[in-house]
C-alpha cells in the first residue's frame, strides 16, 4: 500500500540546505518513497524523482531517515506501508 498523504507522528524536520547549492541558487523538488514500519519509523528512502541537483537529492534522503509517521492500520493493527512525499528546496 502506497499513500501520498502521510500522517506524521511529529512535524517532519526540514532538510539542511547545502551551502554550495544556496550559493549557486539551486532550487528544486525531490520526490521520495519511504517505507514506514509498523512502529512508524522511516526505513531507507528511495529517490523517485531528482531535483536535478545531487546535493539537494542527498539532503532530502538524509532528512527523510529521521522522520516518524503514524503507521497505517489494518484490522486495528499497525502495518508497514510506503509513502511518497515531495521535499521542496526553495530560496527565499
Amino acid at each position: 500500500m502506497i499513500t501520498q498523504s502521510p500522517r506524521y507522528a511529529e512535524p517532519p524536520a526540514r532538510p539542511a540546505y547545502p551551502a554550495l547549492a544556496r550559493r549557486r541558487g539551486w532550487q528544486g523538488e525531490v520526490w521520495l518513497e519511504i517505507e514506514v514500519g509498523p512502529e512508524g519509523r522511516s526505513a531507507e528512502p528511495v529517490l523517485l524523482r531528482s531535483s536535478g541537483f545531487e546535493l539537494l537529492d542527498k539532503a532530502a534522503l538524509e532528512v527523510a531517515r529521521q522522520w516518524r509517521f503514524v503507521p497505517e492500520q489494518r484490522n486495528g493493527r499497525p502495518v508497514a506501508t510506503r509513502v511518497r512525499v515531495p521535499v521542496q528546496f526553495a530560496l527565499r
